[in-house]
């Protein structure tokens, strides 16, 4: 394979001031953007890319402590609707999962390039794509996911660098028992996760709950639904889930308590499930999903997310989950990709990284920003969830792989900085896809060359996973969607255009 190599370097200083914020996709060309802490303030960028019709590269964007890109690297997967799902560090590169046609892995070396990149084959329960990643050392486990439904059943494949997937397995529960799972958090024990999800105790028009389970190289060792109480159209998503400094997890997401309307919640559990204390966030007249977040050193969290009109959204919580304050980012460009999610330190440079589909927020260790101001109104109350634990059942399933021949290609650099300390400079990004209205009760049209009658397409939510695939008819009908962004897609085209779901 003939690697694409690119250094590329920014008049910026040495140092960056902590309140600096960056666009990262100013040119509108990118899912999405997953950070790699390296120490001493570099940080590696793994892109998921599109362009035109040979579409959705993989980036891997290596940058020092001022975000000067030093090397670059791109590659087109195996076929052009490939998406990154998630990426890891290993001791001996970087490991990517995602999906196209088939689940895949793909291991860059530190310099970028391709050591194998193999798909997993024959998986049943709909499983498409592989999500949920985690990194020991040289070792990685991965779990399936199956796209825009759900299922009885899930797999989790564990390996190394040097000899890529090894051993897998299957955890399945009752028929009609369905549930996926998203992502989860490490144990402090080595191969053993806390993972996170939604599910139905019946069919898929039934109750949406929170899954929580536990599992081990052999198999889960329980699971357990959370009924939060949401009301139609039955959303309880938890986003993601978080290690405490006193051994517990936080689990953050957001439920529906009306039609079109959104509460966030908290939960704090131990390793076994348990619940330690749980809180509602609601913002009347508005709505509140939360989607990450960080313990502070004092114990405090730090929780991002996004308001009604999915302005970005940060509330600074006390170890029991009270609000301390609310702030709202003030970004100007399309609000769908101002959901925040991702929180970091940087502790070269002592400030922490605030991450959305499109920026990335420098927030100094005090909690200052130059792009947010105050919000008065969010409420936060006590609740509690319904618990029950779920049977389960663990089979080996030894995956059934296939090498993958990635091509390369050129990197594309396009962030810019958007705000500093003396104040705030929002640029515009281009769309060949339109769509109107937007945002939309349900109803949706498409505009754009080539478009026509029939063409197959695709609805995924801003973080990349499938929730609706059909053709277009001159309508879109996005009515059985929950409130929210998402990323629509004509594959034929290859063309995306974000929108916001009311």
């Amino acid at each position: 394979m003939r690697p694409s190599f690119l250094a590329l370097s920014l008049l910026v200083p040495a140092l960056l001031p902590a309140q600096q914020n960056w666009r990262l996709d100013p040119a509108n060309t990118a899912r999405s953007h997953t950070p790699l802490d390296q120490g001493n303030g570099d940080t590696w960028y793994v892109v998921d890319r599109k362009f035109g019709f040979d579409s959705s590269y993989v980036e891997l964007m290596q940058c020092d402590a001022s975000l000067a890109v030093t090397n670059a690297k791109a590659y087109r997967l195996n076929t052009p609707l490939t998406f990154l799902n998630q990426a890891v560090q290993l001791d001996d590169g970087v490991l990517v999962s995602g999906g196209s046609t088939l689940p895949f892995l793909m291991l860059l070396d530190d310099q970028g390039d391709v050591s194998w990149c193999d798909g997993t084959n024959n998986l049943g329960f709909s499983q498409t794509q592989l999500l949920g990643l985690f990194a020991e050392g040289n070792d990685f486990s991965v779990y399936s996911y199956p796209g825009g439904t759900y299922s009885d059943g899930v797999y989790r494949f564990d390996g190394n660098a040097a000899n890529g997937f090894q051993t897998g397995l299957l955890v399945t529960t009752d028929p009609g028992t369905e549930f996926r799972l998203y992502t989860g958090a490490k144990t402090p024990t080595q191969q053993i996760h806390l993972m996170c999800g939604a599910g139905y105790t019946g069919s898929q028009t039934g109750e949406k709950q929170v899954v929580l389970t536990e599992v081990t190289p052999s198999g889960t060792t329980w699971m357990k639904y959370y009924d939060l109480g949401a009301t139609a159209p039955q959303i309880e998503d938890p986003y993601t889930i978080v290690p405490l400094s006193d051994g517990n997890y936080l689990v953050v997401g957001a439920l529906t308590t009306g039609i079109n309307q959104l509460d966030g919640f908290v939960m704090k559990v131990d390793g076994a499930g348990t619940l330690q204390w749980s809180r509602r966030y609601a913002y009347p007249g508005s709505a509140v999903r939360l989607s990450g977040a960080i313990e502070l050193p004092n114990g405090d969290l730090l929780v991002s997310g996004a308001d009604q009109l999915f302005n970005g959204l940060l509330l600074l919580l006390d170890a029991g989950g009270a609000v301390q304050w609310a702030r709202e980012f003030l970004g100007t460009n399309p609000p769908a990709a101002h959901i925040l999610g991702r929180i970091r330190y940087d502790a070269f440079n002592d400030r922490y990284w605030i991450h959305g589909a499109e920026v990335q927020l420098g927030m100094t260790s005090a909690l200052a920003n130059c792009s947010f101001q105050d919000v008065a109104g969010i409420t936060d109350n006590p609740f509690t969830p319904v618990v029950t634990t779920i049977p389960t059942f663990n089979t080996s399933a030894p995956p059934d792989i296939f090498a993958l021949n990635p091509q390369a290609r050129t990197p594309t650099f396009s962030w810019q900085v958007i705000c500093g300390p003396g104040g705030v400079e929002e640029g515009a990004g281009t769309e060949a896809l339109k769509a109107y209205p937007d945002p939309t009760d349900g109803p949706l049209y498409l505009e754009g060359e080539q478009v026509r009658t029939g063409m197959p397409v695709v609805v995924r939510d801003l973080m990349g996973r499938e929730v609706l695939s059909t053709r277009y008819h001159g309508v879109l009908d996005l009515s059985g969607l929950s409130p929210g962004g998402y990323l629509v897609e004509l594959p034929e085209l290859q063309r995306r255009v974000r929108l916001v779901r009311r």
